[in-house]
């Protein structure tokens, strides 16, 4: 049985960053040979691991993946009682109690946030919009004709409110300053688009297409001809195989 999103590839078998992104650029190159323009939305959420909130973790492992008595016990275990503490120039302040938030570099953890954030895919469903989810990192997109632009800019507007409104409901908070968008299409479908309105307003914020987005490390052009992605490798390949003294270092500009 599965328990999570069948697009959520984060922390399952046979699944990574590159059978996200592939999955998504698939369908998207289907969608543009077709005929239709495609809008990418890449969802930002702050500090999401460390919002987790722990009493709403364990309702959420009781009533939506059955985890009862011992089990749902052992959990509690495992979230309470965890304090943090700052240390300045060797000082040492008073620990505070942490009520919210799941440690990343634990076994537990990620899956705990999967767990937690598991049912955010019902709100891209209501709209009808497709998805991929790996950990945090959300991306939603739709394929339309030109013509229907404006219908789908307002469907994509609806749908990250409802999803800041989960979001809230969930204490995580979605960063509308660093989500991105992008429109993919052939050149043509492209420049008949050019006088088009293509930004998503969301109360104050405003998100404004751009051409290029980095979408889990990959970076992907407007018109998918991948020469961005092509020169980041490249530059990733010549820094590797450079070698460094310790007191050497070098950058890109």
């Amino acid at each position: 049985m599965v328990l999570f999103a069948s697009r959520q590839s984060a922390y399952r078998r046979n699944h990574s960053t590159e059978t996200a992104v592939v999955s998504v650029v698939n369908d998207i190159i289907r969608s543009v040979d077709s005929g239709h323009v495609v809008a990418l939305v890449l969802l930002d959420l702050s500090a999401a691991f460390d919002c987790v909130d722990h009493s709403t973790l364990l309702d959420v492992l009781h009533h939506r993946f059955a985890v009862n008595d011992v089990a749902l016990s052992w959990f509690n275990s495992y979230l309470t009682n965890r304090t943090q503490a700052v240390i300045f120039n060797g000082i040492q302040f008073t620990p505070s109690q942490l009520s919210c938030g799941v440690p990343q570099g634990s076994v537990l953890g990620p899956l705990e946030f999967i767990a937690y954030t598991e049912d955010v895919h019902e709100v891209f469903e209501r709209h009808s919009i497709r998805y991929h989810l790996y950990a945090d990192d959300k991306q939603m997109y739709m394929s339309v004709r030109i013509s229907e632009v404006d219908a789908a800019r307002q469907r994509l507007i609806q749908c990250i409110k409802d999803i800041r409104d989960w979001c809230a409901s969930r204490r995580l908070q979605l960063n509308a300053s660093k989500t991105e968008l992008v429109w993919f299409g052939t050149r043509a479908s492209l420049q008949k688009m050019s006088s088009l309105d293509l930004s998503l307003s969301v109360d104050a914020d405003i998100v404004t297409p751009t051409t290029v987005v980095r979408d889990l490390g990959v970076h992907l052009d407007n018109q998918l001809t991948m020469h961005e992605a092509h020169q980041s490798s490249d530059k990733d390949m010549l820094l590797s195989s450079t070698p460094t003294s310790p007191d050497q270092t070098h950058s890109w500009s």
